[in-house]
């Protein structure tokens, strides 16, 4: 099971890092979820999970109800960057 590590620029880090719609969405598909913030960059965060299907994981990261959260979450899509593990 390949872990992925997301990090992305955020509007409000506090209200990204108290909000259920991360659960919501993956909570059948990311296990081991752990957040994460650069304190240099404040409004740079992260998340590492450990993903068994990839293909849905991207699946659901490019459809409308992820890109509905992340408009509601802060999140500034055109920063997000993705890593698998190698």
């Amino acid at each position: 099971m390949p872990r992925v590590i997301a990090m992305h620029d955020e509007d409000d880090v506090e209200h990204w890092l108290s909000s259920p719609k991360r659960d919501e969405i993956f909570k059948e598909l990311a296990f081991d979820m752990v957040t994460f913030v650069h304190p240099p960059e404040p409004n740079k965060v992260g998340l590492s999970a450990n993903i068994p299907d990839l293909d849905k994981f991207f699946e659901i990261n490019n459809g409308p109800v992820d890109q509905a959260a992340m408009k509601h979450d802060g999140v500034h899509a055109d920063t997000i960057v993705v890593m698998l593990e190698a």
